[in-house]
């Protein structure tokens, strides 16, 4: 009987997979692997990389304008697009604010 196969494990294979020109059914025999089975591994570990993209932290650093690029009459707005959200934020809104709004975004995109 074939002992479990660690997410490690599972990881090299599904690697393997997508570097092969073969397709699931083909690769899935050859190694003795249920295809079933090894389309649930793909989705698990694609479902746990994304959820990992989407919770790193943001961070929010501190940014000057100086010279021409300021002007008299300029709009006091910094565009800031998230994903598919544009956002228009007004020039000395609170940093911790802007973070907890664009982590919060970030996760529901």
């Amino acid at each position: 009987m074939q002992s479990r196969r660690t997410r490690e494990q599972w990881a090299a294979l599904i690697g393997a997979f997508e570097r092969s020109s073969r397709s699931v059914e083909t690769f899935c025999a050859a190694k003795g692997i249920v295809p079933k089975t090894f389309r649930w591994w793909r989705w698990q570990l694609r479902e746990t990389a994304s959820s990992h993209h989407r919770s790193e932290s943001v961070q929010i650093v501190p940014v000057s304008v100086r010279g021409a690029a300021v002007s008299e009459g300029a709009p006091d707005v910094i565009m800031l697009r998230v994903e598919n959200v544009e956002l228009r934020i007004g020039v000395g809104t609170d940093v911790a604010y802007v973070t907890a709004l664009v982590t919060s975004l970030r996760a529901r995109c």
